[in-house]
């Protein structure tokens, strides 16, 4: 890939995972319009709990200006690029026909140029009439920054919903270990982004199974939405396995199904409680 191209070009070694540096290179460098080293070095990024040291951005700006000069010369533009571009030129040349009013759902990801770029189809701008609807416990790292960075003034206007009627506690417990075991800095000390939620629906403790890759974890659900299999019964591994025969002879194509992998029990519950 082109930002692989970039990471084996820079000198100076990112020392963390891919998956990091390209949301770090996506979510903060372009869509918070980073324009040199010095900015990046006094950015602050919220909602991290570990410090990005100066080394580890110097090396980080690096892989970020030699990914800029690949997509360049290949003509092509990153997704979080192109927002950034739009939202610029919506600031260089106003959009003629605003918006009255902008209602976003599932805005918890948004980022600082998607917001720049609502802000700007509005007929106030940042004084303008834009409703945002997210849900923090879905939320990717988003940037780092806040609304107010981006222009908008959100203090008396914001509304936390603390009831949750979609889905079970014992589930959004095993969310939430699963969030814990991923990433504490991005999902927080209790896996689900330390939002307090009040559950009215209480449930069966979720089971858990893993699976040698997703090709695996999607076959095995295709495998359940057929009907093929109870969703509680241990998968057949055998090559030429029932299971496999099944769906093979449901979805008309001879397909391999690596699925299968171990049962494992979920973690001790709290006792139902009346609601």
């Amino acid at each position: 890939s082109i930002l692989q191209e970039a990471i084996q070009a820079s000198k100076k070694k990112v020392n963390r995972g891919r998956e990091w540096l390209r949301t770090e290179i996506g979510r903060v460098l372009f869509a918070r319009m980073v324009d040199d080293l010095p900015s990046y070095l006094a950015l602050k990024r919220y909602g991290r709990k570990t410090a990005v040291p100066a080394s580890d951005r110097a090396a980080v700006w690096e892989v970020f200006a030699n990914y800029k000069k690949r997509l360049a010369a290949k003509e092509r533009v990153d997704w979080e690029q192109l927002l950034v571009i739009a939202a610029k030129l919506a600031k260089k040349q106003p959009i003629p026909k605003k918006f009255d009013m902008i209602v976003v759902d599932e805005a918890q990801d948004l980022t600082e140029s998607g917001i720049r770029l609502l802000l700007s189809m509005t007929k106030d701008e940042s004084n303008g009439n834009i409703l945002l609807i997210g849900d923090g416990k879905q939320q990717l790292y988003a940037g780092g920054y806040r609304l107010k960075d981006s222009g908008m003034n959100i203090v008396g206007k914001s509304v936390t919903l603390s009831l949750c009627y979609r889905t079970t506690e014992q589930i959004m417990q095993a969310v939430g270990a699963i969030g814990k075991a991923i990433s504490q800095e991005d999902f927080g000390e209790d896996g689900v982004g330390m939002i307090p939620l009040d559950y009215r629906l209480i449930g069966n403790s979720p089971e858990y199974h893993s699976f040698p890759d997703v090709e695996a974890q999607q076959l095995c659900r295709l495998a359940l939405d057929l009907g093929l299999v109870e969703p509680v019964r241990r998968l057949d591994l055998r090559p030429e396995g029932e299971l496999r025969l099944a769906v093979r002879a449901s979805v008309g194509a001879e397909q391999r199904f690596p699925f299968g992998g171990e049962r494992r029990p979920a973690p001790r519950q709290h006792p139902h409680r009346d609601h």
